[in-house]
């Protein structure tokens, strides 16, 4: 969790995206955007750190009316975000309140991959009906 103040936002600049990791995530997807939250084991720790990542040029889209920017250095950018519109501090958010992944499979999914297997089976079996067929007719 970073340290300072719990409105802050903590962006790191890889390459043309800005990343947010744990508690900036947290703000992020609570505050700004529905972002899908990734997970990763980095080397040296020993639970994944939850992050997400978004192109630099859309951040003027989401960010919200009264934040202040602040470039800390070349690779690390603040976005403080207005005071009435964070509750929330690291010390009192519980695991309930916290995004919870969605599972990755639901029933129109499975529906979906289920019709897509039906789909690629059915157009093999009549590609070999009519390979069959061409083979006895010449």
């Amino acid at each position: 969790m970073q340290s300072g103040n719990s409105r802050d936002v903590h962006f790191h600049r890889e390459g043309t995206f800005l990343r947010a990791y744990d508690w900036s995530a947290w703000l992020c997807c609570r505050y700004l955007h529905d972002f899908k939250v990734n997970k990763r084991l980095f080397k040296g720790l020993e639970e994944p750190v939850a992050y997400i990542g978004f192109p630099e040029t859309s951040l003027m889209k989401w960010m919200p009316e009264g934040a202040e920017q602040r470039v800390e250095n070349e690779k690390h950018l603040v976005l403080q975000l207005p005071e009435v519109m964070v509750s929330d501090t690291p010390e009192n958010l519980s695991a309930a309140t916290a995004p919870t992944p969605q599972p990755a499979s639901s029933p129109h999914y499975d529906f979906f991959v289920f019709s897509c297997f039906l789909a690629t089976y059915h157009l093999f079996a009549c590609l070999s009906i009519g390979w069959q067929v061409a083979r006895t007719v010449y």
